[in-house]
């Protein structure tokens, strides 16, 4: 399965690269979210079947704590799919801009000519599945921007250079 996480596109003789976070955090949060919740509707069950709680009064509280359960799941799921889906990086030659948020958007936008360096921080795990953490640094801005958790961060770097090297921004360096 071919994942696209990078789009460029040439919109009235600007090129831009609009970038992703992948989808391999998000699945393994998702994972994580199920065990839990499967953790917690086994721990539910087992403590309404011990005597203590087998009483017929008490009886009609487990479907109800069940489904809570089963609700509350299904919301922080959607909430980690809409924070993943709604996370966009619109690299232009004059500017990088942050968005964040699907019904509501936040943006933020820094001006090529403000960056100095990029790097990449991957751990092994990271290096192994080909995604990783962009680290953007802005002397005069005195701030470092992150694009967290792309797709083949190495060939998104390259991108990001050639596109603001369009912008005159040859002197870009690598961080370590």
């Amino acid at each position: 399965m071919k994942k696209q996480t990078t789009i460029k596109t040439r919109t009235k003789s600007k090129l831009q690269l609009v970038v992703r976070q992948s989808i391999i955090p998000l699945g393994f949060k998702l994972l994580g979210l199920e065990i839990l919740f499967s953790m917690l509707s086994i721990l539910l069950r087992n403590t309404f079947d011990a005597t203590l709680f087998s009483s017929a009064s008490l009886s009609f509280f487990q479907p109800l704590l069940i489904s809570t359960v089963g609700v509350a799941k299904v919301i922080l799921m959607l909430m980690a799919v809409f924070e993943w889906a709604g996370k966009k990086y619109i690299i232009r030659k004059d500017n990088i801009t942050f968005q964040d948020g699907i019904l509501s958007t936040n943006s933020k936008v820094i001006n090529s000519s403000h960056i100095e360096t990029i790097g990449l921080k991957q751990n092994l795990f990271e290096r192994m599945l080909n995604y990783g953490t962009i680290r953007i640094y802005s002397p005069m801005l005195s701030k470092k921007y992150f694009l967290k958790n792309v797709t083949k961060p190495k060939n998104i770097i390259n991108n990001i250079k050639e596109v603001l090297n369009e912008s005159g921004n040859d002197d870009l360096m690598m961080m370590a």
